[in-house]
C-alpha cells in the first residue's frame, strides 16, 4: 500500500490479494469491464485504487438478502 499526501493506495496486486482474486482477474476487469472496480487513478503505466474509493465501492456492492 502506498501513502502519498495523507491518501493510502493500493496497487492491483494489492486490491486483488483483498478481494481474494487473481491479478490477471483485475487486469481483466479493468480492461472489459472497468465498471466493475473502484475509481483509480494512472499514473504512467501504473495504476493505483484509493482506499476510500475500494472501501466506497465494496460498500455499494453488497447484496442485502431482504428479511435478514
Amino acid at each position: 500500500m502506498t501513502k502519498e499526501s495523507g491518501v493510502k493506495f493500493l496497487t492491483i496486486a494489492e486490491l486483488a490479494r483483498r478481494w481474494r482474486v487473481s491479478k490477471s482477474w483485475v487486469d481483466k476487469a479493468k480492461a472489459l469491464h472497468p465498471e466493475t472496480l473502484p475509481k483509480y487513478i494512472k499514473i504512467g503505466r501504473l495504476i493505483r485504487f484509493p482506499l476510500d474509493e475500494v472501501i466506497k465501492h465494496e460498500q455499494q456492492s453488497l447484496n442485502w438478502v431482504e428479511g435478514e
